[in-house]
């Protein structure tokens, strides 16, 4: 369907009345003292799969003295503030020990279970082995990351690769974090499309980070060198070379979620900016046209807001497996929002300092037409979407996964299906059913509480049947319901047998 910016308004409107930036006290124990960690992950290691506890579990709890220290140290030092430490302990012991009973005040393992099944269902997806055997491209790892809900929010949902947790601490998995405020709000865990799909999965497959970052370069400036001025191409080609992580999550979120991703995260990014510049009342949906630096100086290094819908809109102009008609409408909408959201701008700004692959940061505070920025962003979607790669055995990522006809279809019967009040247990894969809610609400925002519980079913379901998370589902001989009531057989027979034969008239009575 074609989202026109009062769709995209209603959607920013829902996620604006959602405490974006809020703190939940109780979420998480206090964590001064090993001792206090300690208590928590052992009521929390227990209910963890096998591997979680042998490869996560284990490692982190041979590693919390020395972890404890060097936080404490940092925070004595005023190296970083003071709740660094109870921030940093939360992300990565909360991931075991929220899974334990009355850890904490607040009782969170109904959302955990939604969000730990969203997180294994789409980072398999990209992962399956059967899609990498047909493929040709050697499977990495297959171990999903661990999840957590943290007590505050001003970073948003973020994560913790693989190759960062295995280089720290000697565990191969990550760990994907959700402000608590947001646990009652699944149709906005549409990010985890971006995190998960993105950066755990990208990190996952060695040297294709800095494949794709060269790629992009070469090709937005074949000439490039930071030894003469920087020119528009140039300029260009160091900022999505050093933006390349955020962009490559965003374009793995679209072929997991397809072209609803954008228009999610846009909404998302609009109400979060609204919350973080106080504003008492919603307003217009606007997006950042800045990048702003950092307080060490750096850039930031995710993509401007508003640049993200284009680079968006280049992926998917790409999908080889969605229709024109279906390809079509979604850039026009994400066009018309993009318009739309930009404001009155006609520049982009630029400050910061940029790390090169050299290790020499580039200092950049200058400003860049709108329009150049914007087909650059398009180019580069193009160029991640398609690009065959050596880290893949000279395959592009689509091969992998995509978002086709099919996937589009089941998004659209989920969104009409939720129109109809109906049930959406088991009617696609998640990211598909958040796909579809998403579209629910942008078709009608007064529809969000249902769609919320409908996805909520949905989620529930998906975790019961998770091969990591679920039940275990023995296999049968034949099915149980053969069985059904001969427990009670021995009783019957027994009462027939001392029960007295019934009288019957003999057949030709009085004949011989």
């Amino acid at each position: 369907m074609a989202v026109d910016l009062q769709s995209f308004t209603g959607l920013y409107e829902r996620f604006f009345a959602i405490d974006l930036t809020g703190v939940v006290d109780g979420v998480h124990p206090p964590l001064k003292t090993v001792n206090n960690v300690r208590a928590a992950t052992a009521k929390g290691a227990p209910l963890l799969p096998l591997i979680y506890r042998q490869d996560f579990h284990q490692p982190l709890d041979a590693a919390l003295p020395s972890e404890m220290s060097k936080l404490q140290h940092q925070v004595k030092s005023g190296e970083q503030p003071a709740e660094y430490m109870q921030t940093a302990l939360e992300m990565l012991y909360g991931a075991v020990y929220q899974h334990g009973p009355k850890v904490s005040r607040v009782d969170t393992s109904a959302q955990l279970k939604r969000f730990l099944a969203i997180v294994s269902n789409l980072y398999r997806s990209f992962l399956d082995s059967g899609k990498r055997s047909a493929a040709g491209v050697k499977l990495v790892t297959s171990t999903p990351p661990l999840a957590v809900f943290l007590s505050g929010s001003l970073q948003g949902p973020y994560t913790v690769e693989s190759d960062e947790m295995l280089k720290r601490f000697g565990s191969p998995i990550g760990v994907v974090s959700l402000p608590a405020s947001y646990r009652d709000h699944p149709i906005v865990w549409a990010s985890l499309s971006h995190e998960v799909c993105g950066h755990d999965v990208v990190h996952a497959d060695e040297g294709l980070l800095s494949e794709l970052a060269e790629t992009v370069r070469s090709a937005l400036a074949p000439h490039f060198s930071l030894r003469k001025p920087l020119d528009t191409a140039s300029l260009n080609a160091l900022l999505w070379s050093y933006w390349m992580d955020e962009a490559v999550a965003d374009v793995y979120g679209i072929l997991n979620m397809g072209p609803l991703f954008p228009l999610n995260l846009g909404a998302f990014l609009a109400a979060f900016r609204a919350h973080l510049q106080r504003r008492p009342h919603p307003g217009s949906p606007l997006l950042s046209t800045d990048a702003q630096k950092r307080p060490d100086g750096a850039m930031d290094d995710h993509p401007i807001d508003l640049l993200r819908l284009h680079l968006a809109i280049g992926a998917i102009e790409t999908l080889h497996d969605l229709s024109p008609v279906y390809r079509d409408a979604h850039v026009k909408s994400i066009e018309d929002v993009a318009a739309a959201v930009a404001g009155n701008a006609a520049h982009i700004g630029l400050d910061g300092q940029v790390a090169t692959a050299s290790g020499n940061p580039v200092a950049v505070k200058t400003e860049m037409p709108l329009s150049d920025a914007t087909a650059a962003a398009r180019r580069v979607g193009q160029i991640i979407a398609t690009s065959k790669l050596r880290a893949l055995q000279g395959r592009s990522i689509q091969e992998i996964e995509t978002w086709d006809d099919h996937d589009e279809e089941i998004a659209l019967a989920i969104a009409e299906a939720i129109a109809a009040k109906q049930s959406i247990v088991g009617h696609g894969d998640d990211a598909q059913l958040l796909a579809g809610t998403t579209l629910a609400v942008l078709r009608e925002a007064a529809r969000y509480d249902a769609a919320q519980e409908a996805l909520n079913a949905a989620l529930d379901d998906s975790y019961r049947k998770d091969p990591i998370w679920g039940a275990l589902i023995p296999h049968h001989a034949f099915h149980p319901h053969v069985l059904e009531g001969t427990q009670d057989r021995p009783k019957m027979a027994a009462a027939r047998a001392k029960k007295p034969a019934r009288k019957t008239a003999a057949r030709g009575k009085g004949k011989r």
